[in-house]
């Protein structure tokens, strides 16, 4: 993902941009952070690790957050798109909390697929 980002924005001309790698636990980052995307990892984290990992991440001051992910709508308890041995899915209420209990405001909650959405998390009153 981050060589096709940074691909991307190199086709683009974008020149005020950095891609980097960090950890739920650990960011290894202490410059200013703009936008996080999460794509597929979080839902390995229990509810308590997932609120964890979105207070660290807040703890940089992104204005943005964006988090892929599977996740429960309503009605997916028994979907079959997970595997119950390796990853811990939340639904969308506890991470919506999650989010705002750090400070942030969801934007945007799209489902994307069975068991599958993304959430978009702001700062309030930095929207672009």
């Amino acid at each position: 993902m981050l060589a096709q980002a940074r691909e991307k924005a190199a086709e683009r001309g974008l020149t005020n941009v950095e891609f980097g790698e960090g950890r739920f636990r650990a960011p290894n980052y202490d410059g200013e952070v703009d936008i996080v995307v999460s794509n597929f990892a979080m839902h390995h984290l229990s509810d308590a690790e997932k609120r964890e990992a979105i207070e660290t991440v807040a703890a940089l001051g992104p204005r943005r957050f964006v988090l892929g992910d599977v996740m429960f709508f309503e009605g997916d308890a028994d979907a079959d798109v997970y595997d119950p041995e390796v990853d811990d899915p939340a639904t969308v209420g506890v991470l919506a909390d999650a989010f705002t209990d750090a400070g942030f405001s969801l934007t945007a909650v799209d489902r994307v697929g069975e068991a599958v959405g993304v959430l978009t998390a702001e700062r309030p009153g930095e929207r672009a």
